[in-house]
């Protein structure tokens, strides 16, 4: 069954988050299938004309004329600039994520190790998902801007399943928000959170990287990555695995022999949230040499903000 869009408008009181993923909700119903589309439009005042341009227009004009169509109806008590989901939604070109060297190098294959298993998700064509980290306003209440795409062919991708939740993966968003820190790593780098190896791989890649330590304090997430995940390395020799808690190892290790630290020991922003507080304070009393970069620094930026 199609999601009806009365149940779903954001309500007074809703949050800017919770009022984006509701419409998130709402676009993968419209997006899907033909029939989902003319049962979550039944109700509205297009529907006629919506149903009548259904069978002439491809996938990618109804998100551009009707969603927006419809945004303006949800967003009609003005608690965020329609102008700024708007910039939100854009069709993105799936070969480049397809062709990405880490994903092209790892051969894949389903395993499990102790909770941990190595599987596949897939993103359906249309299907929105996020495609980068947030942007805001913090002068202006609501300017959050959540980067959704949406692609015409189904994406393949592999995952980090933990008891059955996927705890990491290698998709769109995780390559568009790891590219600054991989951009920015050189000489020696330190990173806490092993998960699938992405960020290691990328940066040892470089030549103006001479190593890359991961912290990692998962046993079975090291047996995994060391046998299934680095020997197809290009640069193996560059990376050290340390069994440890990275927080713990920020406290009590000398740090000054890293050029940079790149942090990335939580699953969402939810729960990262007050890792990263916590992270802040101790990075903030040991006034390291080297920036520490956390990942999805700047959500968590804009949901301290929206907190307050």
């Amino acid at each position: 069954m199609g999601m009806k869009t009365k149940g779903v408008l954001p309500q007074r009181g809703l949050s800017i988050r919770e009022m984006n993923q509701r419409i998130a909700i709402q676009l993968t119903t419209l997006l899907q299938t033909e029939q989902n589309a003319r049962e979550a439009y039944h109700n509205d005042d297009f529907a006629l004309q919506f149903l009548t341009d259904l069978n002439q227009w491809n996938e990618a004009q109804l998100v551009k004329e009707y969603y927006y169509e419809g945004l303006k109806k949800l967003y009609r008590l003005n608690t965020m600039p329609y102008e700024s989901f708007q910039r939100m939604l854009h069709e993105v070109d799936i070969k480049p994520y397809e062709n990405n060297a880490y994903l092209k190098v790892i051969p894949w294959k389903e395993k499990k190790f102790g909770p941990w298993e190595l599987s596949f998700g897939v993103f359906p064509a249309y299907q929105p998902f996020l495609i980068g980290d947030v942007s805001f306003d913090p002068k202006r209440e609501g300017e959050e801007i959540t980067p959704l795409g949406f692609a015409r062919q189904p994406f393949l991708y592999p995952c980090l399943l933990n008891k059955d939740s996927i705890w990491m993966s290698v998709t769109p968003f995780e390559i568009e928000t790891m590219k600054n820190p991989i951009e920015k790593a050189q000489g020696s780098v330190l990173t806490l959170g092993c998960g699938m190896g992405y960020f290691a791989f990328m940066t040892s890649q470089k030549e103006c990287v001479s190593k890359v330590t991961i912290i990692e304090k998962d046993l079975f997430v090291i047996h995994l990555f060391q046998q299934e995940i680095l020997p197809y390395f290009p640069h193996k020799e560059k990376v050290e695995l340390i069994l440890a808690d990275g927080i713990d190892y920020l406290q009590h290790k000398n740090l000054n022999c890293y050029d940079l630290v790149f942090i990335d020991i939580y699953q969402t922003v939810d729960d990262g949230l007050p890792i990263y507080e916590s992270l802040k304070k101790i990075e903030s009393s040991l006034r390291p040499q080297q920036p520490w970069i956390y990942w999805l620094e700047n959500s968590m930026i804009a949901m301290k903000i929206m907190k307050k």
